[in-house]
């Protein structure tokens, strides 16, 4: 969402790629929606993480975050699951 919540998405992918996490997935399930700013968020965070060599899943997505996801093409870039384990397989995480 606009403001907040997004900024502070960006952050703490920001913060997990600093940390030296290269794998990193984003579980959606208690998002009902996103803005543009929240779009333009997960677009960011999959652009850093993947510049800076690493991988970003995410599991859960809800049905009005899909459809925004389909609108901007993002579902055809970002890998999705519908579990956080199915998500977590995929990095080659356990």
């Amino acid at each position: 969402m606009l403001g907040a919540p997004s900024n502070v998405f960006r952050s703490m992918v920001e913060d997990l790629l600093k940390a030296g996490n290269q794998r990193i997935v984003v579980n959606f399930r208690g998002v009902p929606y996103a803005d543009s700013a929240g779009i333009g968020a997960l677009a960011y965070n999959f652009s850093n993480t993947k510049a800076a060599g690493g991988r970003l899943a995410i599991a859960e997505v809800q049905p009005a975050v899909l459809d925004v996801m389909d609108v901007t093409r993002l579902s055809d870039l970002i890998p999705m699951f519908e579990t956080e384990k199915e998500a977590v397989k995929s990095l080659g995480a356990n």
